[in-house]
């Protein structure tokens, strides 16, 4: 019983109390927007609880994990668009059977896509262990950086290769442009469809001849 009473009054204090507020209204706000969601939320925050104690930093994470499973109730509710996964259920049925074929599309093409760049134009462009590296990118392209870690953990259980740190670092540098372009995405999908994906073509095709001039002609260059 002292043990609990301990615990309870650990947590009843201002400090924790306003860190479980904000937690939670951040985690609702990333949960409500389709395209975010809560791991990227908990990324986002995690270097912010590195200097508060155990109690605080495990009250802001866990504010910021149920307000992001809570918040994509929100656009499912209203919108019938679900903010998160866990939210699928609310979807129309009518929504699959108009789109199912062209989700199926635009799946199998990214998934091409994404093997083309990491295991292809990987092999052109990283000088060092491409191929675990391409292993743990492809891993975080098809789902999230731990996916791509647990992969690189499979290929290289000694970390042998710098192939965790490279899919590491390009996941932190990617959230600075990827954050803005799911939110804007997310909400521009639906008002102009044909123009969010002319610019999202487009934009890949910019990365792709970016990534080639850069790193293409240096890898040539070190031969």
């Amino acid at each position: 019983m002292d043990n609990f009473l301990n615990a309870l009054g650990s947590v009843l204090t201002p400090e924790v109390l306003v860190l479980i507020f904000i937690g939670t209204f951040v985690g609702i706000i990333f949960g409500a927007i389709p395209g975010l969601n809560t791991p990227i939320a908990v990324a986002l925050l995690l270097p912010f609880s590195y200097k508060l104690g155990m109690v605080p930093a495990m009250a802001l994470l866990l504010g910021v994990y149920m307000g992001g499973i809570s918040g994509g109730l929100v656009s499912a509710i209203l919108l019938r668009i679900p903010g998160t996964a866990a939210a699928i259920a609310t979807t129309s049925r009518q929504i699959f059977v108009d789109y199912a074929l062209p989700l199926v599309a635009i799946s199998a093409a990214m998934v091409l896509v994404n093997l083309f760049v990491c295991f292809v134009l990987g092999r052109r462009w990283l000088q060092d262990n491409p191929f675990e590296t391409g292993v743990g990118l492809f891993g975080m392209a098809c789902g999230v950086l731990a996916t791509g870690l647990m992969l690189t953990k499979v290929m290289d259980p000694d970390n042998e290769t710098t192939a965790a740190t490279c899919i590491s670092t390009s996941s932190t540098l990617g959230y600075a442009w990827q954050i803005p372009y799911m939110v804007v995405g997310s909400i521009a999908i639906f008002t102009a469809p044909t123009v969010t994906t002319i610019v999202s073509a487009s934009l890949l095709l910019f990365f792709l001849v970016g990534g080639e001039i850069l790193f293409g002609r240096k890898k040539r260059a070190a031969k």
